[in-house]
């Protein structure tokens, strides 16, 4: 916890455990994990005081070890790895009134050290987590001394969510593929049925899709900030069309990479104009037929891969709707800080 003696005048303030870094991204946060191992389970957590570059890796640490090995105990490594696995999806635990506090205090030393744009961006994410009047005040004078940027025109807003969708359909294509080809070579090695051995086949699939939908977290966070976007649902349509066309496209790169491997070991069509016309058709409606085969194969295997994919897309709407409903409230308070001069409204 924030020592609550330490003040911005007179004492140093905390800096990054791992580099000394001390600026707006400053964080007390906590990445909790999950270690199981057949039947014993246990939940540890790193935490501690780190800027947004060591925040990552410490956060990437948990998500590869829960996602990877969480799972492998029974019956408490099947409730706590998802469990663990939402939390990070979501940035890990950063109390919010002990980060809001060290961020005031940090603005106040930026300002005291002649450095009032570093200010600012201190100020700025301490209202992220809370709304102080304070802060509120502070930030208000240090625009009315520095001027601000316009919002981008919708031109730029519309490109930007449209790069973020076919970003992220690219990947779903990706990631799908990765997955069938690791399953098929593997799972032809390894024809147990031991439950380990079946939960290890299906880690690469929580693990690539639960690291695509923390990125698209990321990215929309990014994205309300470049944008300024002070309405909830231009981030709400953007994040959830975003992430439905990702696990669509995670079930159609599976399909297309069964196309693949059906053409390469032979079995192709009769002329390259079939197989072009099939490879269209697939990369574009792969994951219509990726539905129907898992409905109609009726194997627990296709319920288990349905499943994740149904808890993914659940998991990540939920995630993206509190965070976008954050992000607006955000930006609305600090644009209304700005002034009249800068409080234009942001449209879709």
């Amino acid at each position: 916890m924030l020592n609550p003696d330490v003040q911005s005048n007179g004492m140093e303030l905390p800096t990054c455990q791992s580099c000394g870094r001390q600026d707006e991204t400053l964080r007390l946060a906590a990445y909790p994990f999950v270690v199981s191992v057949v039947f014993m389970t246990f939940q540890r957590q790193f935490s501690g005081l780190w800027c947004s570059r060591h925040r990552i890796g410490y956060w990437l640490q948990a998500a590869l070890i829960t996602s990877i090995i969480g799972w492998l105990g029974f019956p408490f490594g099947l409730v706590f790895a998802p469990f663990r696995l939402f939390q990070l999806m979501g940035g890990g635990i950063q109390p919010a009134e002990a980060n809001s506090e060290l961020l005031r205090r940090l603005g106040e030393k930026k300002i005291q050290e002649g450095n009032s744009a570093a200010a600012i961006k201190c100020f700025e994410a301490s209202l992220q987590y809370m709304d102080v009047p304070e802060v509120r005040e502070r930030l208000q004078r240090l625009y009315a001394m520095q001027a601000r940027g316009e919002a981008p025109n919708r031109l730029k807003r519309y490109s930007l969510y449209l790069g973020v969708i076919i970003a992220f359909s690219i990947l779903g294509q990706l990631a799908g593929a990765a997955d069938y080809l690791l399953s098929y070579f593997v799972g032809g090695i390894v024809t147990s049925t031991n439950l380990i051995l079946v939960i290890l086949l299906w880690t690469p699939t929580v693990t690539m899709i639960f690291l695509s939908i923390s990125l698209l977290r990321c990215v929309l966070e990014w994205a309300a900030r470049f944008t300024q976007q002070t309405s909830v649902f231009p981030l709400l349509v953007v994040g959830i069309s975003t992430l439905l066309f990702f696990i669509y496209n995670v079930m159609t790169g599976e399909s297309f990479a069964d196309f693949l491997v059906f053409v390469m070991w032979g079995e192709g069509y009769d002329s390259q104009i079939d197989t072009i016309v099939s490879a269209s058709l697939i990369f574009f409606l792969g994951g219509v037929d990726y539905v129907y085969y898992l409905f109609t194969v009726g194997q627990a295997w296709a319920m288990i891969q349905g499943g994740i994919l149904l808890v993914s897309l659940v998991a990540g709407i939920v995630t993206l709707w509190k965070k976008a409903y954050g992000w607006a409230r955000w930006q609305t308070l600090l644009r209304s800080l700005q002034g009249p001069q800068w409080n234009r409204n942001v449209e879709f």
